[in-house]
């Protein structure tokens, strides 16, 4: 099961905020396969890669991927492990 969140976050770029800058749509999953099926079936279906499947630094328990859609909205799928 993917579950959609959402939450306010401040940018951290010097990046003046636009549409798909600064925003973003975020979903929740149990296992780090579904992060990986959810990125490859973004990819497959022509969307940008903004950031792999794996582990990020700001976080220890974390496990996640960032694609961007045909549209231009950035989507972020993850897990806390």
């Amino acid at each position: 099961m993917v579950i959609p969140t959402s939450g306010l976050l401040s940018h951290i770029t010097k990046i003046r905020l636009t549409f798909g800058n600064g925003t973003q749509i975020m979903f929740q999953t149990e296992t780090k396969q579904k992060v990986h099926a959810f990125y490859d079936a973004v990819i497959k279906m022509g969307g940008l890669d903004e950031g792999a499947p794996g582990p990020r630094d700001y976080a220890s328990n974390y496990y996640g991927a960032y694609v961007r859609d045909l549209d231009g909205n950035k989507l972020h799928i993850s897990i806390k492990l």
